[in-house]
Order: C-alpha cells, then structure tokens, then sequence
C-alpha cells in the first residue's frame, strides 16, 4: 500500500509574463500600454507625426526616408522671404545718398554678395563744401541783396549758375551810398543838433533807408508824438503812414 507523493506541478514553476505586443496600437493605445514607446518621425512641414509603436527594450524603428522637395535656393528669394529662412542671410549694398538697398540672398557661410564701386555722385547732388573737394565741379553763387554771394548748387565746369533778379527790399539797404543808387528808396536822416557845427544840416546822420523813390514832405501827422528836427535849408520833414518819417534832402520830396 505504498502511496504516491506527487509534486505541486509539472514543471515545479510559474510561467514568466507575455511579452506586450506594440505593433498595430494607435499612437494613444501605445502610450497607454507599459512596454511600448511611439516612434515619432517628422514630415516636411517641419511638424512631428507618429509613425510605429514599438517595444521599449527594442530599437526604435527608423523614420521613412524623406521626400520632401529641395528648398529653394537662397540666392532666388526676395528679401522678405530670405529673412524667413534661418539658413539665409540677406545683403545689401550703400547707395549714393548713404541708405541701403537689398542686393541680394545668400547662404550662411557663402561668399557675400559683391557690392559696386562706391557710386560717385553728380556735382548737383553735392554741397557746397563736398563740391569744393572736387576738381570736377566747381560752386555756383549769385549776388544777395546785401552785395554778397549766396551758395546756389554745384555745377560741372563751365556751367554758370542761372541767377535771378535781386531785388532787396529798402530796409535791408544799410549804407547811405547804396540807398542813394536806388531809383526806388530814398534816405531818411536824423539830426541830434548837437554837433555844434555851423553849416545846416551838418549834424544830421544817415538812418535809414525808406521805400519810396520819392519821399512825402507834405504831410499831415496825424499822429501824436513830437516831430522830428530837420535844419533847413538842407533838410525837410518828411511823412509816412500819416506820421512823421524823419529828416530827407529837399530833392528827394515828391512834387
């Protein structure tokens, strides 16, 4: 009556666990499965796509080759589309007013674009100083209406400056000579009757210059205020806007 004693099993242990199966899952259900990983591959725009799962403690599977077209050359993009691309660079080149102007794309680490020769501007472009500087060029001036000269442009040899007529107003004439000379002023004078000398008229003084070619010695003044003291013979009173004037030469009055 011998009895048997058995074991608690066949093979006397527990079987190990299955191994997760990743191929097929959606990109959720392998994220969601412990064992699985996704493989993520970009595409040409540049924006990140799930592509296998796979088993975490395999090789991740490779990305498809890509396919996507070429980008476009750098030196075939205008300025706004090169400044988009970070593996251009846009150039540019000086104009003749010192502003720049875009001269063309490159490639980072390509030779830069070959600006023209510094541009040489035209005599009419420069200013009197800058067309000094040149042996090309020579300054233009016209008379002002003080006898000096006025800087008008920058001509090429043997071109004269076109000048027009000068025509300064009475008051701007300053000495008595030049306001003698015009046939459209006359000279107003002012008399101190202080210089204690004996010819009339000796002590007055050149004041100003008046418009008018001929100056209004008849009055009235219609205005409150002393008049002024002009010695006769050599000088009369003379009238403006209904006030008095000053002292002038009996020949500069009006018939």
């Amino acid at each position: 009556m011998g009895g048997h004693v058995g074991g608690a099993g066949r093979d006397g242990g527990v079987a190990p666990d299955a191994a997760p199966a990743c191929a097929g899952l959606a990109q959720d259900q392998c994220a969601a499965t412990s064992g699985c990983a996704p493989q993520i591959c970009p595409t040409c725009s540049d924006v990140a796509t799930y592509f296998v799962c796979y088993r975490s403690d395999e090789t991740p599977p490779p990305c498809p080759a890509s396919t996507c077209p070429a980008p476009e050359p750098c030196s075939l993009l205008n300025q706004t589309a090169c400044q988009t691309r970070v593996d251009c660079q846009v150039e540019s080149c000086a104009n003749c007013d010192g502003t720049r102007s875009f001269a063309g794309c490159v490639a980072f680490g390509s030779p830069a674009v070959q600006c023209p020769a510094a541009c040489i501007a035209t005599c009419s472009q420069l200013t009197e100083t800058a067309c000094r500087t040149r042996s090309d060029c020579t300054p233009g001036y016209c008379p002002d209406c003080l006898g000096g000269q006025q800087f008008v442009g920058c001509l090429a040899p043997g071109n004269a400056a076109a000048c027009p007529a000068v025509l300064c107003p009475c008051a701007a004439v300053t000495t008595e000579m030049a306001c003698d000379a015009r046939t459209d002023c006359h000279a107003v004078y002012t008399d101190s009757g202080t210089c204690d000398c004996a010819v009339a008229g000796c002590c007055a003084k050149f004041n100003r210059c008046a418009d008018g070619a001929k100056a209004s010695c008849k009055g009235p003044a219609l205005c409150n205020i002393v008049g002024p003291s002009c010695e006769s013979p050599a000088f009369v009173v003379s009238y403006a806007s209904s006030c008095f004037e000053g002292c002038v030469r009996p020949t500069e009055c009006a018939p």
